[in-house]
């Protein structure tokens, strides 16, 4: 009997150091495992969009792709006739918002003489509401459940340590600039924005073909100056802003307390671009040093391009990026 109870524990102690073998062999695979992701992990990091804009490199990019698209609208020939026509059909299937145009009595040549302001405004409001009216570029179901993570976790019960609200809206702020720079460096999203922007361009392109040119077109030049000239850096800048720590405003001036009755006053002249739909240049302040900052100097006729804010953090105001471009019919007296 007692040869069998020795026998017993042998065994058992011979299988107690197997699993004791066992288990060191598989603790150190799972150091190994862990190892193995950190180090993937540091590599995908180092690979992510990094947050190193500044207000001077958003303000120059921003303006360049400005310059841009309005060079390339302004390149298209006249229209020969029928602009007002064609113009209300064509904005019906690409507005991005609800635009209050003066009406055609307020331009002094009649909306024909600002096509290029006019066609300038519609293309930028379409890529703004595309590209930077949403979280990131990018396919909409993807940005639907991004704005819903985001909307979601700013209603979350901010933990014990985290009760200061600027600190808990950097938490939140950081969570959604990390998400985003991480989704945006998949394979599938420079693939899904290269998509979008190619679809942009066949929109554009039927927008500006339902107008009748008094010259040929070359439309593949316009179509590949597009993509590589505007589409593309359009899509990086927002890229950007969307993976950047701070936040960014836009303002289209659309609110009736900007601009009551449509007049603008010369204070309008400190805040905003204003070009003159006479001379399509830009309105110089020196000519109403004599005025006051409340006098009227003429009516809005359109908004081409809205004004870009960095967000103010709790502590500190917003900042101005870059001023709107406002399209104005001047008072005859000035």
């Amino acid at each position: 009997m007692r040869e069998i109870v020795e026998v017993g524990f042998s065994r058992l102690h011979g299988e107690l150091d197997a699993t004791k073998g066992e288990n060191h062999e598989l603790k150190q695979h799972n150091n190994e495992l862990k190892k193995e992701l950190w180090n993937h992990q540091r590599i995908a990091l180092r690979h992510l969009p990094t947050d190193d804009l500044s207000d001077a490199s958003v303000h120059d990019e921003f303006v360049r792709l400005r310059e841009s698209l309005s060079t390339w609208v302004e390149e298209f020939p006249d229209v020969s006739d029928g602009f007002l026509d064609s113009f209300q059909s064509a904005m019906g299937d690409i507005i991005h918002r609800s635009v209050g145009y003066g009406m055609s009595k307020s331009f002094p040549e009649g909306p024909v003489g600002v096509q290029s302001e006019l066609l300038t405004e519609v293309s930028f409001g379409y890529i703004w509401k595309r590209l930077f009216d949403v979280l990131t570029p990018g396919p909409s179901r993807d940005n639907a459940l991004l704005t819903e993570l985001r909307d979601k976790m700013s209603l979350l019960t901010p933990r014990k340590g985290l009760l200061h609200l600027l600190d808990y809206m950097g938490a939140i702020n950081g969570w959604r600039s990390d998400t985003v720079r991480a989704y945006v460096s998949l394979e599938s999203y420079k693939s899904s924005v290269d998509d979008q922007c190619i679809q942009m361009v066949s929109d554009l392109r039927n927008f500006f073909a339902r107008f009748k040119f008094e010259r040929t077109v070359n439309w593949e030049n316009k179509q590949n100056r597009l993509m590589k000239e505007i589409l593309t850096p359009a899509a990086r800048l927002a890229t950007q802003l969307s993976c950047s720590l701070n936040r960014y405003r836009w303002e289209w001036y659309e609110n009736e307390r900007y601009f009551t009755r449509r007049v603008v006053r010369k204070s309008h002249l400190g805040i905003l671009t204003v070009l003159d739909a006479r001379t399509h240049n830009k309105v110089s302040t020196g000519k109403f040093e004599c005025l006051s900052p409340a006098a009227p100097i003429g009516k809005l006729l359109v908004v081409i391009y809205p004004a870009l804010f960095r967000c103010g953090d709790g502590k500190h105001d917003e900042i101005l990026i870059e001023k709107g471009v406002i399209l104005i019919r001047a008072n005859d007296d000035l």
